[in-house]
């Protein structure tokens, strides 16, 4: 049994796929709506039984990641969740008239057995495959049953029904490929016992806060869900407890990103978050590193003493050069005929420095008779 809460959520589904359906794609045989629709025609007889066929196209994963639900016009008739048969809310008419195979369950067959059949059963039934969402239409015809049994002329596929079937797989397939869902990535790094925000955000914001179905889904693992704009962690794996958190203030602004905290490495991999009644799948990718140690500083990022000592050396002596050569290019004259600044008229340019380097220690000592100075 089902906590109500998996029945709001059932009915909240149902809702969200007939409005769906009111979102119509023409194509040349079928009508397809946001979801492969799959029909079917069984004929049942007058407190005979009937088989409605329902099935998946990729068998589940495991069993907690199975979630079916059949309906009848506006009656709830039978209900998988999580694996297990629900029958709570079903239409009393069904109560103890119909059954599953729950060891087909693992391979994808979620067909029911209608027993008992009345009039009433006539019509049609849709069996909704919630992880693929898919839809199966099956219509019943409901016959008297027949005195003697009238061989079967339908025992042989007819070559219209082949061309039929053919059809709805290539443009199922087509459909699941380009139209199905739009489907977003996005990348996310996280570090080991840290946390990351997952993002989920819906094109147009909920109109209501009872309008919000989102899922959340890591490989065949629940991670979270938000049914009816409240929390619903009914199913939750057990590796995502206490470890989960959205942001409800958000929801109405169409942010359904979820917080997930103590990271670890089986986290990484690929999360799915299903926006039910836009039908957009965001697909995130985490990715999970050890956390860096503090950067020690580096050795060369800090200059040497001799360096400093070098460069103070440059600017200074550079500066003193400067003063004293502007100082004494104005107020000494030398008497350059050592160097020979009267037979080269632009030598005599630079008899000032030179004089400065004769003069100026050690060079003095060294070269007197050279450079006599005398003031202006």
């Amino acid at each position: 049994m089902v906590t109500t809460l998996h029945k709001s959520f059932i009915q909240f589904l149902e809702r969200m796929m007939e409005i769906r359906y009111s979102q119509v794609c023409f194509l040349p045989v079928f009508l397809f709506i946001n979801g492969v629709s799959l029909q079917e025609t069984v004929v049942g007889f007058i407190g005979g039984s009937a088989v409605l066929p329902c099935s998946s196209k990729d068998p589940p994963h495991t069993i907690q990641g199975i979630g079916v639900y059949w309906r009848h016009s506006s009656q709830n008739v039978y209900g998988i969740i999580y694996g297990k048969v629900s029958v709570e809310g079903q239409d009393p008419e069904y109560r103890n008239r119909t059954e599953s195979f729950p060891e087909e369950y693992m391979r994808g067959n979620f067909s029911i057995k209608l027993n008992n059949l009345q009039h009433t059963d006539a019509g049609e039934y849709k069996c909704y495959i919630i992880e693929e969402s898919v839809v199966w239409r099956v219509k019943l015809l409901i016959k008297e049953r027949p005195e003697r049994p009238i061989p079967s002329e339908g025992t042989k596929p007819k070559p219209e029904m082949i061309v039929m079937i053919i059809s709805v797989l290539f443009i199922g397939i087509i459909f699941s490929l380009a139209v199905f869902t739009v489907s977003l990535q996005e990348t996310v790094v996280g570090f080991i016992g840290g946390s990351a925000v997952l993002p989920c955000s819906s094109k147009d914001p909920p109109h209501t806060i009872q309008g919000i179905g989102v899922y959340w889904r890591h490989s065949s693992q629940n991670v979270y869900g938000i049914i009816y704009g409240k929390v619903s962690v009914e199913g939750q794996d057990p590796e995502y407890r206490n470890r989960t958190e959205s942001f409800p203030e958000e929801y109405m602004r169409g942010n359904f990103s979820i917080k997930l905290n103590n990271l670890q490495h089986t986290d990484a991999g690929e999360y799915k978050c299903y926006i039910i009644e836009e039908s957009v799948v965001w697909r995130v990718k985490l990715l999970i590193k050890e956390r860096p140690e503090r950067p020690i500083p580096s050795e060369g990022t800090k200059p040497k003493p001799e360096m400093i000592v070098m460069i103070i050396s440059v600017l200074f002596i550079g500066i003193i050069f400067s003063l004293a050569v502007s100082l004494f290019s104005n107020i000494i004259n030398i008497t350059c005929s050592a160097c020979s600044c009267v037979a080269f008229p632009r030598l005599a340019e630079l008899c000032p420095v030179l004089a400065f380097l004769l003069v100026f220690p050690p060079w003095g000592n060294f070269f007197p008779h050279l450079a006599t100075p005398t003031l202006l």
